[in-house]
């Protein structure tokens, strides 16, 4: 596990990537990626299209159909 601190960043928040993680993932300065907020925390991976469209609509459905989603859950 590799702690960092978040730093104020022009009114944002912000947290320096481990260039080692970096070059794993192919990444560089300005380099898209997408955040999704988890039960667990914050998962940050390199922007793909159809995974964030995929994620979107997840999102969606899961908010337009919360009980039913939570009854198939249980």
């Amino acid at each position: 596990m590799n702690e960092k601190k978040l730093q104020d960043f022009g009114g944002s928040l912000a947290v320096a990537l481990p260039v080692a993680v970096a070059d794993r993932l192919n990444l560089g300065a300005g380099d898209p990626v997408c955040i999704v907020e988890t039960e667990g925390g914050i998962l940050i991976t390199p922007y793909h299209p159809t995974l964030a469209r995929a994620t979107a609509a997840g999102t969606r459905i899961s908010e337009r159909y919360q009980n039913s989603v939570g009854k198939l859950a249980a």
